[in-house]
């Protein structure tokens, strides 16, 4: 049975102080509930604003139960890049998880399909898992097409893709139930056009407005693999009721 990832992305926000006691707080939660965890086949990626990663990695200490989630990388591996990171660096803090093409990356800093592509194989190549970000219902299926016209359908072996519907970020609103099976399905379908084996080797997360009070019924009545968490990550009560209601406790 495969994993079911829950990031909890804090985006532009957080302090080290702040940081630490949410690190404190979830990893001592985690381990008081790490059978149920193991039970639920969970697995908890922490996405901390960039300039933070090295310092929540010395914070988890090699808890191998949280696993660490960059917001971004650039395309670049090295050079004269003034302001960015690359995938090199993020291994070298024990980044696993990278997320390409979150909307607000299109949306502020006018990230297109080419580039985004382009994130996603090199991400790939250098084992970073990424997590693959779309969300316009009118070309829900443009960015995964562009993936395979460049680089092959086996690129996405292993991956994980996040639905995230513009209409549901920040706005308290998801879609109904069969609304995200719907779109699951329609990813999968696409999919098993070009290889009848991807739906085995393939995560397809949901993204947008996950909050404790909905999260019982996207995890257990969707066909999702797991969940992208925006706002609710930011706040350590809603991040423990988050997992509790994953795990039923």
């Amino acid at each position: 049975m495969k994993k079911k990832k829950i990031i909890f992305n804090w985006k532009l926000n957080g302090n080290k102080y702040t940081i630490k006691c949410f690190i404190n707080k979830v990893t001592y939660f985690i381990k008081e509930n790490l059978e149920k965890i193991n039970k639920n086949n969970i697995e908890i990626l922490i996405s901390p604003p960039i300039i933070y990663l090295d310092y929540v990695n010395n914070l988890l200490n090699n808890n191998v139960n949280i696993k660490l989630c960059s917001q971004n990388t650039d395309i670049n591996y090295l050079g004269p890049f003034t302001g960015e990171i690359s995938l090199k660096m993020l291994k070298d803090i024990n980044v696993k998880y990278v997320i390409i093409g979150h909307s607000e990356r299109k949306k502020f800093h006018n990230e297109n399909k080419d580039i985004i592509s382009k994130k996603f194989y090199i991400s790939k190549i250098s084992n970073i898992e990424p997590i693959l970000c779309i969300g316009y219902e009118k070309n829900i299926l443009n960015q995964i097409e562009d993936i395979i016209n460049k680089y092959g359908i086996n690129i996405l072996y292993n991956t994980n893709i996040a639905y995230e519907p513009i209409s549901s970020i920040g706005t308290g609103i998801i879609p109904s139930i069969d609304h995200i099976n719907n779109i699951n399905n329609m990813i999968l379908n696409f999919l098993y056009k070009f290889d009848k084996n991807i739906k085995n080797n393939i995560n397809i997360l949901y993204g947008g407005s996950v909050s404790y009070k909905n999260v019982y019924n996207l995890i257990f009545k969707t066909n999702i693999n797991g969940l992208l968490i925006g706002k609710s990550s930011t706040k350590i009560f809603d991040i423990i009721k988050i997992i509790k209601n994953i795990i039923l406790i």
